[in-house]
């Protein structure tokens, strides 16, 4: 974990007990969530940012391989890509569930959000 006050860094890997690729905070309700790609369908997960702890909140369900997160702070919502179909997703923060918005089928590495 990254502290954003001075810049040191927490190593937590491996303490959520699960395979965690992408990444987004919620910086309002201070919140951590990740997908656990080693479960299929992914799962979206919340990460305790003191002891890397990690809650299923739900499964990704027909997606197969989300590895990027982005979260809009101005909307609160949450977004993926599914690296296997090119879907970008818009992801349920309380079940899990996605929202397919589009696909460009192409193989999309990283997803970010400017506000």
């Amino acid at each position: 974990i990254l502290s954003q006050a001075d810049g040191s860094v927490t190593d937590l890997a491996g303490a959520t007990g699960r395979t965690i690729e992408g990444l987004a905070h919620d910086p309002g309700a201070g919140v951590l969530y990740g997908v656990d790609i080693a479960a299929s369908p992914p799962e979206l997960v919340t990460i305790d940012k003191t002891s890397g702890a990690a809650t299923l909140i739900g499964s990704i369900t027909g997606a197969t391989d989300v590895r990027s997160l982005a979260f809009d702070r101005r909307s609160g919502e949450l977004f993926g890509v599914d690296r296997a179909s090119g879907a970008l997703l818009q992801i349920n923060t309380a079940t899990g569930a996605p929202t397919t918005l589009g696909s460009r089928r192409t193989d999309v590495r990283s997803l970010t959000i400017r506000n």
